[in-house]
């Protein structure tokens, strides 16, 4: 479908929006070709911004208490969010319905633990690679028969989204997430490659 306001076909991927003047080069040197160091950028001073005030949603004071709760019971263990990961979920929905925000909570600590664990995946030697399909899999699903922590909350975070969203939206949820999860095919085997990415394995990645 054309895009209709500037009548160009839409980019299918990040990777077809870079510029053609950064396309098909050599980046693998590229900390050192600007002859920046380190330093230099460090002593750059950026003046005259002012930070938007930002503040918790005061309807669901029992964010944190809920959210060790679905971890313990989860992976059979106290389980202690000490970062207080709830707060970006408070801070970026604003629903004073408390099974939305439940769910919505449920889900972004399930996600967050998930890359914690996926991120940490060699997949140069094959057995990697299946884990993360495997994944994709399950996701793709919305089942498992697994019985680690991070299997528990997959389920339920997937009954919890189906209830909460329409079926088109929770169609789009899906494909989103089995796409995101997929990435760790690509960021992991470069991530471990130990060498900087080239200009266009990032723009791809990202």
């Amino acid at each position: 479908m054309p895009n209709v306001l500037t009548k160009l076909a839409p980019k299918v991927t990040f990777i077809e929006s870079m510029p053609e003047e950064f396309k098909n080069k050599d980046y693998s040197n590229a900390r050192h070709i600007s002859g920046l160091t380190h330093e230099m950028l460090m002593s750059f001073e950026i003046r005259g911004l002012v930070e938007e005030r930002i503040v918790r949603i005061p309807h669901h004071s029992n964010t944190l208490a809920d959210t060790n709760l679905m971890l313990s019971e989860a992976f059979g263990k106290p389980v202690v969010d000490s970062v207080d990961i709830t707060g970006f979920q408070e801070m970026c929905f604003t629903t004073k319905n408390p099974l939305y925000f439940y769910s919505i909570n449920y889900w972004a600590i399930f996600a967050f633990m998930l890359d914690d664990y996926l991120d940490q995946i060699m997949v140069g030697d094959g057995a990697g690679r299946h884990v993360i399909c495997e994944w994709q899999k399950k996701y793709l699903l919305g089942e498992s028969d697994g019985t680690t922590g991070f299997d528990k909350m997959l389920v339920k975070s997937m009954k919890l989204n189906k209830q909460m969203l329409r079926p088109d939206l929770y169609v789009r949820h899906v494909m989103y997430a089995v796409g995101w999860i997929g990435t760790y095919l690509t960021a992991n085997q470069t991530k471990f490659n130990n060498k900087l990415m080239t200009y266009e394995e990032y723009w791809y990645q990202r």
